[in-house]
């Protein structure tokens, strides 16, 4: 778990946002696939909406750094 961690802190903040917007797409895609019986593992559903909250978790930390830099 960590070692995803460290990955999002060492992306920049445009990175975050492309890899959020991805991820949104991805877990959109995952809903509907599961509404219509074609997702075979629901529990990933789950896992996207915990890598989701990491990257606004790390987009939040960098906004905060800058914040205080300035």
């Amino acid at each position: 778990m960590a070692k995803a961690t460290k990955k999002v802190e060492k992306s920049t903040e445009k990175d975050l946002h492309e890899e959020l917007l991805a991820k949104r797409q991805a877990l959109l895609d995952a809903k509907k696939g599961h509404a219509n019986g074609e997702l075979a593992n629901p529990h990933y559903i789950n896992t996207l909406r915990k890598e989701i909250a990491r990257i606004l978790s790390a987009i939040t930390i960098k906004q905060n750094n800058t914040k205080e830099n300035k």
